[in-house]
């Protein structure tokens, strides 16, 4: 097949990798059905999802038990042992098989090459159930490195945006903290994004989690962060510490509440216990008009 088909043939999603629209008229006849043994089955290597939610799995093992796999697995034989299979499309229905204690599965029995296989696992994990950031980001990448993807055949083979694939793969570039949070879900691919221009994403993650900072609250810190590095010179000496007063998730929260009614910048900023400062930075002569308006009011 020449390069100008394979880049046709990735454009048109899971269906034109599988065939046209063959393997859906497979899964719909019940005669092209193979009955396989649960234990002759092995999780593919082109699976992209690491993490399995057990509840997510214990809902399908209970539907399982009550109406059977409705759905067949799609496999490849493997090389070395015709009678074993590998997992193309379905490992969430064979774990949830195992689970329901069933022996054996319906599938159909494909032969894919290793980029397909790679391919239709990620297409299918992303239209069924979303992957994890950093799980799609690794298959991404997986996709370029392994079998020579640019980004927009990547982004065509999965139905998503150019710019999608692009901000995804950034995430690999998270520091182990960062990404450790992320992958345990206790910040989003909202608040890694924010935290990646920053040169101390480590310690700025470990507040974010600590202070349950939005992703908002989150880009403005990154910002005040670095504004502040640049009017020091970026020298190691004249840093600031973190002054995690000023951070308070309270303190922001209250800037943005009172930015968004004055539609302008605000500053709070704690000297001591008792005493501060609020800051209204204004533009033009109508803004600080609007100002005195609302404050005289």
């Amino acid at each position: 097949m020449s390069g100008g088909a394979k880049r046709k043939q990735l454009g048109r999603g899971l269906s034109s990798l599988l065939g046209k629209d063959t393997l859906v008229e497979e899964i719909k006849s019940a005669n092209i059905h193979q009955v396989i043994s649960i234990s002759n089955i092995q999780p593919g290597g082109g699976q992209p999802r690491r993490v399995f939610d057990y509840g997510e799995l214990s809902a399908l093992a209970k539907s399982i038990e009550e109406r059977g796999v409705l759905q067949p697995l799609l496999l490849r034989r493997l090389p070395a042992d015709k009678e074993k299979y590998e997992i193309i499309a379905g490992e969430r229905r064979w774990r949830a098989a195992q689970m329901a204690q069933l022996h054996e599965v319906p599938a159909v029995i494909k032969a894919f090459s290793d980029k397909e296989a790679l391919e239709i696992g990620l297409i299918e994990n992303i239209q069924r159930s979303d992957l994890q950031p950093l799980e799609e980001a690794d298959a991404f990448q997986r996709l370029i490195d392994e079998y020579g993807h640019t980004q927009e055949l990547v982004a065509k083979a999965v139905g998503k945006s150019r710019s999608y694939v692009a901000n995804s793969l950034r995430l690999l570039a998270l520091p182990v903290k960062a990404r450790d949070y992320l992958e345990a879900g206790r910040i989003t691919a909202g608040h890694a994004r924010a935290l990646l221009v920053s040169p101390e994403a480590e310690k700025l993650a470990d507040y974010v989690v600590s202070g349950g900072l939005s992703v908002r609250a989150t880009e403005k810190l990154v910002q005040d962060r670095l504004n502040d590095k640049k009017s020091t010179g970026l020298k190691a000496a004249r840093r600031k510490k973190l002054d995690l007063h000023s951070l308070n998730p309270d303190i922001l929260a209250l800037e943005q509440s009172i930015s968004e009614k004055t539609g302008l910048k605000v500053e709070v900023k704690s000297k001591e216990v008792h005493s501060g400062s609020v800051t209204v930075h204004y533009q033009t002569l109508d803004q600080f008009d609007h100002v005195v308006k609302k404050l005289t009011s």
